[in-house]
């Protein structure tokens, strides 16, 4: 049995151009640019487009994810409100990806819901709802109470 020949990438393959082999040059000491920072630099925004937040070391998933619990806990979405992705995305100068993922997040949570083929929707509460809701909210309170901090 005969050895394949593996090229390495940058090897020349048959009819094109041979493309140069990187080099091996040492990394040389840059000087510092004098340039001063442009408007966009000024903002803080980053060159991935992740904007000022992104130095606190929180995503884009995470920023759009508390802009939208956020708006629906002071009431800005009202229950039975349909979240547009498309006008999340825009809003918040991100792709659909990081929308799609913040809000499968705010379901797990309980804080909207996702129906199949219709959206994201912003739950309308019963009054049964809430009252269990509290219920929990008063047991977890007691239990941490009791317990202390680290308990949880």
């Amino acid at each position: 049995m005969q050895a394949k020949n593996h090229r390495p990438h940058y090897a020349a393959r048959p009819g094109r151009k041979s493309a140069a082999k990187p080099s091996a040059a040492k990394p040389s000491a840059a000087k510092p640019s004098a340039a001063k920072p442009s408007a966009a630099d000024a903002s803080g925004a980053t060159p991935n487009g992740a904007g000022p937040g992104a130095a606190s070391g929180k995503t884009l998933t995470d920023r759009i994810r508390q802009a939208v619990e956020h708006d629906i806990v002071s009431g800005r979405l009202v229950p039975g409100t349909k979240l547009d992705e498309d006008r999340l995305a825009s809003r918040h100068g991100a792709s659909r990806t990081p929308v799609r993922e913040a809000l499968q997040h705010l379901a797990s949570r309980g804080l909207i819901e996702l129906r199949p083929h219709a959206g994201a929707f912003v739950p309308e509460r019963s009054v049964v709802d809430l009252a269990e809701m509290f219920e929990a909210m008063s047991f977890l309170d007691e239990e941490i109470a009791k317990n202390g901090r680290g308990a949880f």
